[in-house]
């Protein structure tokens, strides 16, 4: 999977927030409140990291606020964005839906490479995301989307 697609994967679960329920059916009083949210990796010397707090309402909807770096010293890339999003969210079984209704994302360190990183392929608005909730207990949430896994703690 190229850098990109997997920013653009990491920053759709960063904006489409997070959302879980426990094994064998939906429990979303757990997950309502505020976590927070991590998520790093390093392929071939690139390195990606993620630093999200989402809150999560009982009327369904939800808040992110987010900070995303991704560092590549071969091409002397060093990105940072602070994202603020908001949305919709319900569950079914151990997958949850979430729709992205607001947002905007801010490059914190302007570079030649912004231009990559649109918010049109950041902010999929209108767009119904799915992700698979791996676990949550009243202090742990885990999910994945693809191969990549958030992991919340709460606040």
């Amino acid at each position: 999977m190229s850098i990109k697609k997997r920013y653009i994967q990491l920053a759709a679960v960063a904006l489409s927030s997070v959302t879980f329920t426990a094994f064998g059916g939906t429990n979303s009083e757990l997950l309502v409140g505020n976590w927070q949210c991590g998520y790093s990796m390093d392929m071939e010397g690139i390195t990606m990291d993620l630093d999200m707090s989402v809150s999560y309402e009982k009327n369904s909807t939800s808040s992110a606020s987010a900070r995303i770096d991704l560092v590549n010293p071969m091409m002397a890339m060093d990105l940072a964005y602070q994202v603020e999003a908001s949305g919709t969210w319900y569950i079914e079984g151990n997958t949850i839906y979430e729709t992205l209704t607001k947002g905007h994302f801010e490059s914190l360190k302007p570079s030649p490479y912004d231009a990559l990183m649109s918010e049109d392929d950041l902010m999929p608005f209108g767009v119904e995301q799915s992700s698979t909730i791996v676990e949550l207990t009243s202090e742990k949430l885990i999910m994945t989307t693809g191969d990549i896994a958030i992991n919340c703690t709460r606040n």
